[in-house]
């Protein structure tokens, strides 16, 4: 029997979850279903079961610096079996309270892969649903590498949920995902090889203060390998034989994939849909409606704007215009100006705003501040040797148009940043404050000294 909805919602991530909620609160009859553990990947797989253990390498490495100091004797060392217990005390319920608050509030649940069959219509298993409008939240997935033994590559998804950390392990490619876990594992006590294409890691991110924190990687013993393209993959003897384009082998014991990551859409037969795509994702109009199929919205991780960070927050205000869209028949746009972002090794690495390179394309006429802060009360009193800042400014109105901070911290600061570019903060604006002291916070006056 065909069942009929107002909304269904695909994905039950923070996008999806949120999305489906307020309309079944607006009155709306509404479905949900996941093909995966209800909760999505920041929940279960991303976000805060990382942020957990990134907690844990973060303490490690501030013990190490102070023993480098020589305020802290002896040896301490990450139990790691121990560590992932204590991080699945965060994860292991979260499926079951999520289908809960779905019963409580009348959204029915379906578990399966949901498959377009007609521009309203979808199928999850031998069940066929009817909606007035489909939401896609399906997330995003590692990409596919096209290389042979692709299969032995495990992603961050397993690499979560190791119960023995290997000895030596391999990341391929140096984004995200590939520094935020290696870091984990070298202060967890693993020797760790990072391999990237391009000449340089972290495209997102500000050059300079890339370079600093490759170089404080690599006093941690983590071996970043730059231009270099993996070719294959093949075990033998126990141990994963990582070839690259040069030739050379690389002999390992675990090897992870960190190459990026693509909308996940591939398993929703979307042109049956009607729902056009191209080689990035969903053609989308900007009110996050799908260009072909005026029925379909997208939101979340899935959305393939390049403004479209794959963050949190990120899903969390495009799920708010969806929501509006949908309830108000508008067209509302998600605006994304002052996204922050942050890589949470140690010390973390965080940007709002342009790149240098941004403003050039966009022929801004701008001024940097920046400045090398490792000398800093704030940093040498955590046992750190890198930390540093660079502020984007516009020469024509002293508007705050890009910041970038690496250092104790500044996964907060940051946000004051974000703040200042979102509302059109002057530098006099953000200088006018009185900071709390002594904190990162208080060193915001000197960034913006010009």
């Amino acid at each position: 029997m065909k069942k009929t909805y107002d909304i269904f919602v695909i994905g039950t991530g923070v996008a999806g979850s949120k999305i489906a909620s307020a309309c079944s609160k607006a009155g709306k009859k509404v479905g949900i279903c996941d093909n995966r553990e209800f909760g999505g990947t920041c929940a279960l797989r991303g976000c805060n079961p990382k942020k957990v253990l990134t907690g844990f390498a973060e303490a490690q490495s501030r013990f190490q610096g102070y023993k480098e100091k020589g305020v802290i004797k002896g040896e301490t060392e990450i139990d790691w079996e121990k560590l992932i217990s204590f991080k699945q005390q965060f994860t292991k319920n979260i499926p079951a309270k999520r289908i809960k608050s779905y019963t409580q509030k009348n959204i029915d649940t379906f578990k399966g892969i949901a498959k377009f069959i007609d521009r309203n219509q979808i199928k999850i298993g031998d069940q066929e649903v009817k909606a007035d409008i489909i939401v896609i939240a399906t997330g995003a997935t590692p990409r596919k590498m096209n290389i042979p033994g692709e299969e032995l590559l495990i992603t961050s998804d397993e690499f979560l949920n190791l119960t023995a950390l290997p000895s030596n392990i391999l990341f391929i490619g140096g984004g995200y995902i590939s520094f935020e876990l290696a870091h984990i594992a070298s202060q967890a006590g693993a020797n760790v090889i990072m391999l990237e294409r391009s000449s340089k890691p972290l495209s997102n991110f500000d050059s300079d203060l890339v370079d600093l924190l490759v170089a404080n990687f690599k006093e941690h013993n983590i071996q970043i390998v730059t231009e270099t393209n993996v070719d294959s993959i093949r075990k033998e003897k126990g141990k994963f034989l990582v070839e690259t384009g040069s030739g050379k082998v690389y002999s390992t014991d675990l090897v992870v994939h960190g190459a990026g990551r693509v909308p996940n859409i591939k398993d929703l037969d979307l042109k049956k849909g009607g729902v056009e795509v191209d080689k990035h994702g969903i053609l989308l109009n900007s009110d996050l409606q799908s260009s072909s199929n005026g029925s379909v919205y997208v939101a979340g991780d899935a959305v393939s704007d390049p403004r479209s960070i794959p963050l949190t927050p990120v899903a969390s205000l495009e799920a708010r215009t969806v929501i509006h869209n949908i309830l108000n028949n508008d067209n509302r746009k998600p605006d994304y100006t002052g996204t922050p972002s942050v890589l949470y090794t140690f010390p973390p690495l965080a940007r709002t705003g342009l790149l240098v390179e941004d403003a050039e394309n966009e022929n801004i006429d701008y001024q940097i501040s920046y400045g090398d802060t490792s000398n800093d009360f704030s940093t040498r009193r955590l046992g750190l040797k890198k930390s540093a800042y660079k502020i984007l400014i516009d020469k024509n109105d002293s508007k705050i148009i890009g910041a970038h901070l690496l250092g104790h911290h500044v996964d907060e600061v940051i946000n004051i940043f974000g703040l200042a570019i979102r509302n059109n903060f002057t530098v006099q604006k953000l200088k006018d404050n009185i900071w709390s002291f002594p904190s990162v916070g208080d060193i915001i006056n000197n960034m913006l000294d010009i």
